[in-house]
């Protein structure tokens, strides 16, 4: 049984962050050119999506460039790399 702290699931960080991959997954792709990338971002950021515990959220633009863009830095520096 998940244990609960302050009313949220133990694994409450974990949904955040697969919440998170889920929404930029398909901007992140470096296939994408510039343009598609843009499109996508604001699509993205045009709709509401269910997030963590079935709450409807709204992220921005900017929330998702910078989503993004954590994304990439992190590639470029830990697991992302092709062995």
């Amino acid at each position: 049984m998940e244990s609960e702290v302050n009313g949220r699931s133990a694994n409450w960080s974990e949904d955040i962050a697969l919440f998170r991959y889920g929404l930029i997954r398909q901007a992140a792709d470096p296939e994408l050119t510039k343009a598609k990338r843009g499109r996508l971002v604001r699509e993205l950021a045009s709709t509401s999506h269910i997030g963590p515990g079935g709450v409807e959220v709204a992220i921005s633009r900017p929330t998702i460039g910078r989503l993004l863009m954590g994304r990439v830095i992190r590639c470029m520096y830990a697991s992302c790399r092709e062995p």
